[in-house]
């Protein structure tokens, strides 16, 4: 896959999600703005080792880190649930311009899982209705018997920021995995870093697209003199959402290249069920 389509409606990104697991998704203009501010607030905040000061920002509640943590010798992470109570923030502009994004992101990524219900049922209601119960796949569950989509809580979502120093390019940045949520949002940069797993249409082999690397050859993607964050998601499918599904999407597998062109900071927002 050399070239990545942009999509600029939900819908769009809902049926690129059904059949590659992933979507570049062009936000409107006031959530670019609203991602560019938070980028810029925690660049303050993570670009700079752990300090005694940045003990305070650390907090575990019931067994689920809020704050600042270094999960990692290469990188350093902020993980914020900006409507619990209890969550701990360096400042108070980080905090509101947190929440702002956290609430944005939420409804697109809210938008885009009705998106794919609605693809679904299509693809349910056209299935042959003469075929019964026993000659049904059983390992593809019908959907009352899946777990129904509602509103998810934002309390169970979190938003990460992950600032990835490079400053040595011999550790493993971040490697490969699924995560557990619905759908992921990752903000996407002008440092390419963020690599995705994906099946060649002509030779069936798996390879790593890096989605920023064919972004930046078109003409949506908008660079800033005093931004190093675009006006693009990268949507992703996780395991929870062949659960709510009556067709199994794979979850998306990604990781972080380790040689970067300079330091990444990844911001990214979880739709997660609690269970």
């Amino acid at each position: 896959m050399e070239e990545c389509p942009v999509t600029t409606t939900l819908q769009d990104a809902a049926a690129n999600i059904m059949n590659s697991s992933f979507a570049i998704y062009q936000v409107p203009e006031r959530t670019a703005e609203t991602m560019r501010e938070a980028w810029r607030e925690a660049t303050k905040i993570l670009n700079h080792p752990l300090s005694p000061e940045s003990k305070r920002w650390t907090r575990i509640v019931n067994g689920h880190l809020h704050g600042y943590n270094v999960p990692s010798p290469a990188k350093r992470l902020f993980r914020a649930f900006p409507s619990s109570n209890l969550q701990p923030w360096p400042t108070e502009r980080f905090q509101q311009v947190s929440t702002d994004l956290a609430n944005d992101l939420h409804s697109l990524l809210m938008e885009c899982s009705k998106c794919l219900c609605m693809a679904d049922c299509s693809e349910s209601e056209n299935t042959d209705p003469e075929t019964t119960n026993d000659e049904r796949d059983d390992t593809n569950p019908t959907p009352s018997k899946r777990p129904k989509l509602t509103q998810v809580d934002a309390q169970h979502c979190p938003l990460d920021y992950f600032f990835y120093h490079n400053l040595n390019p011999n550790t493993t940045n971040c490697s490969e995995h699924v995560d557990r949520g619905l759908l992921i949002a990752i903000c996407l940069t002008d440092v390419p870093g963020l690599e995705i797993l994906t099946q060649d249409v002509e030779s069936n082999a798996m390879t790593w697209f890096c989605p920023e690397i064919s972004i930046h050859n078109t003409n949506l993607y908008r660079e800033t003199p005093t931004s190093s964050v675009s006006d693009l998601i990268c949507i992703m499918a996780g395991r929870q959402l062949s659960q709510i599904l009556n067709k199994e999407v794979p979850a998306c597998v990604h990781r972080v290249r380790n040689k970067l062109r300079r330091a990444r900071l990844s911001i990214s927002y979880e739709l997660r069920y609690p269970f």
